[in-house]
């Protein structure tokens, strides 16, 4: 091919050329920096909103942890259990309020009680489970013959692991209550 024009004319083309070619490189190079900030900025929307989902996952896993969430949600379960139990225990005539008084009143200063639960078994008779502490085996055994003289106390049963410690005996018995027996109390 023959190039007829002058000198000048073709370094202008050329320069003209060139320019173009750096205008449509720079075009070119801004297009991909905005697409490459927008999927970097929707990336990071998406990444940021993950780390919140974990923090607040993280933040609920160490209050239940902190606090045995499982465990307050079971025990306020079986409160409400038992709490329903002794309110149908009252509607049926049962008073709980005697049974605890004649409870207490065979304590002893060394033997702590922990926690006590009404069981229903049938309309004459109800078991209480009483969880507790002994300082030790003789007056867990003490504690018990006590139980053992109320007459109101059809049966006390106190396995044999109770007794494994000399001191600071955590025990639970099983006592069957008789409950007219408790209603003619003079409570």
């Amino acid at each position: 091919m023959i190039n007829i024009l002058p000198i000048e004319e073709r370094k202008a083309v050329i320069r003209e050329y060139k320019n173009r070619r750096l205008l449509i490189v720079g075009i070119v190079v801004i297009i991909v920096m905005l697409i490459s900030f927008i999927l970097l900025a929707s990336l990071m929307g998406i990444l940021i909103l993950k780390k919140r989902s974990l923090d607040f996952s993280l933040t609920s896993q160490e209050v239940n942890q902190r606090f045995n969430l499982p465990a307050i949600l079971s025990e306020a379960k079986t409160a409400n259990q038992q709490a329903e139990i002794i309110l149908a225990a009252k509607q049926d005539g049962f008073k709980s309020a005697p049974i605890l008084n004649l409870l207490t009143s065979y304590l002893i200063d060394q033997i702590t009680i922990r926690k006590i639960n009404f069981v229903p078994q049938e309309k004459s008779q109800i078991l209480l489970m009483v969880e507790g502490r002994a300082k030790a085996r003789k007056d867990l055994l003490d504690f018990i013959e006590r139980l053992k003289s109320e007459v109101a106390f059809v049966e006390i049963d106190s396995p044999i692991s109770n007794l494994a410690r000399e001191y600071d005996n955590d025990f639970k018995i099983t006592i069957k209550i008789n409950p007219e027996l408790i209603n003619i109390s003079n409570f």
